[in-house]
């Protein structure tokens, strides 16, 4: 029988060496969460031979039990954490291929790249110029964290209402769903995160946004990733936004690009935006 103390010991080292284990999986690319948590379990358990547990098992509540903390505790976290910087690195790297915001849309190479952000976000990605010519935010989004490993957690789509609406479900009917949208008055955003406002001058509240019953056409809405956490700013990547400011963005050739953006922190949270625009409504949470 062990001590407390020792216990604590034991424990400590355990999970450093179960640690060490599924950040040694998530970085050779695996990214299932049963995977991993089953990896530290028959690390633990090297008499069963990798079996699966059964119901029948004498000890099969206490082994369950087991089973779920590791997923919870030790790989959920972890894993959510390599995608979020798997989604910081790749929208990083997109920025820095448009130039960091310097080439645009409607130049002939761009067109294959933008056909590969619709093609994360859709079955049936627009052809010809439409290619560039619809707004491509969402589908960017949906590139990014399709490549970052998010999985079937994340509703891919070509519009920011989808799958932010499915992110306000999750955070009130499903509060253990990896990916859940809140107030940007209630959380510190997080490098992987993203961020949403309503591109309009209508003034929309989240209690407001969470109210409607299902994303109705026509949601103004866009959300950017957060690349970067500082003491009193963010700093955010996101798709067809404008190569300067006060540059149209849509047409001739001031088309749009990737681009990089700071936005204030006040207290932690998300400032709300000035001028016209509703400001800042949600963060996406990406991973718990």
């Amino acid at each position: 029988m062990f001590s407390p103390a020792l216990e604590a010991e034991v424990e400590a080292a355990l999970r450093s060496t179960d640690t060490l284990r599924v950040a040694a999986a998530l970085t050779a690319g695996t990214r299932d969460e049963n995977d991993l948590t089953n990896l530290v379990f028959g690390d633990r358990h090297p008499d069963r031979g990798g079996r699966p547990l059964k119901r029948t098992e004498p000890d099969f509540g206490r082994l369950s039990r087991e089973w779920l903390d590791v997923r919870s505790t030790l790989v959920r976290p972890l894993l959510w954490a390599y995608i979020r910087a798997d989604a910081q690195r790749i929208a990083l790297g997109e920025w820095r291929w448009w130039g960091n915001g310097t080439r645009v849309e409607n130049e002939p190479d761009v067109r294959d790249r933008l056909l590969e952000y619709w093609r994360a976000a859709t079955p049936s990605p627009p052809t010809g110029d439409a290619v560039w010519q619809w707004a491509w935010s969402a589908a960017f989004i949906s590139y990014v964290l399709r490549h970052a490993g998010a999985g079937s957690h994340f509703q891919y789509s070509t519009a920011h209402r989808v799958y932010l609406h499915r992110a306000i479900r999750n955070a009130t009917t499903e509060p253990g769903h990896p990916i859940q949208a809140l107030p940007v008055t209630a959380v510190r955003p997080r490098v992987g995160d993203l961020v949403c406002t309503w591109r309009s001058g209508r003034r929309v509240t989240y209690a407001q946004l969470a109210a409607m019953a299902a994303p109705p056409s026509g949601h103004p809405m866009h959300c950017d990733i957060v690349t970067e956490v500082g003491p009193g700013e963010i700093r955010v990547v996101g798709g067809n936004k404008a190569p300067a400011p006060g540059v149209a963005c849509g047409t001739g050739h001031d088309g749009c690009t990737v681009n990089s953006g700071r936005h204030a922190l006040t207290g932690g949270v998300l400032a709300p935006l000035t001028g016209t625009r509703s400001g800042w409504i949600a963060v996406v949470r990406i991973g718990p």
